[in-house]
């Protein structure tokens, strides 16, 4: 479910409107091209960030995978679930 939501805001793009603000996070000096992040603030008191990071294996220094993540540990904001924010989007 990380990966649809992250796809979603992906899709989205840098934006605000009524109901939510999504900001691009994403480092300029990300480890891989691929690489990315958006924080989203939602107008019903939700906070998150999506992630799309390349995983590399320390042995061999080969991309090994893709690791979406969502992060919501954000004092202040309601905890939700992928599934909800996905929703939220609308």
């Amino acid at each position: 479910m990380e990966q649809i939501l992250f796809e979603a805001v992906e899709h989205i793009g840098e934006t605000l409107n009524e109901a939510y603000h999504i900001i691009d996070t994403t480092d300029e000096y990300r480890a891989f091209e691929g690489d990315k992040s958006f924080r989203v603030y939602h107008s019903k008191g939700y906070c998150f960030d999506v992630s799309r990071e390349t995983e590399v294996n320390e042995e061999t220094g080969e991309v090994s995978g893709i690791n979406y993540s969502v992060f919501d540990e954000w004092d202040d904001f309601l905890k939700g679930s992928p599934v909800l924010y996905y929703k939220l989007l609308g």
